[in-house]
């Protein structure tokens, strides 16, 4: 009997625990949106990042099959970098429609990175 009830407050715990971080991932959601766009905004066009930011951008891209922030190659000026190029069959798409909430660990790892190569 006591092994059930040690269970079942584990599993209250387990539950709340869960549910404390679906709670602060969607307040987070909205806020990490936010920060994105507001760092990559600071050197329109895109292309006047600095290297380390390029290739993250470019990663990201990649990944995501997407191209610029907001108004797609045009975000990027004069120098429109090969990860915009894609065929006909794959809609390019702006970064910031895809972070999701299953994005949202990779948005948070790639912004912390963004943060130690500013610094």
């Amino acid at each position: 009997m006591w092994a059930l009830i040690l269970f079942s407050v584990c599993m209250t715990v387990a539950l709340l625990f869960l549910l404390l971080i679906c709670i602060g991932v969607s307040v987070l959601k909205e806020k990490v949106k936010q920060n994105v766009r507001n760092h990559y905004q600071t050197f329109m066009p895109l292309s006047n990042g600095t290297e380390a930011e390029l290739k993250q951008l470019d990663l990201i891209q990649r990944d995501f099959r997407c191209c610029g922030l907001i108004n797609g190659y045009q975000d990027w000026g004069e120098k429109i970098p090969v990860s915009c190029l894609c065929s006909v069959d794959k809609k390019p798409l702006n970064v910031l429609i895809l972070v999701k909430v299953q994005y949202f660990y990779f948005a948070i790892i790639s912004l912390k990175k963004m943060m130690r190569m500013k610094n």
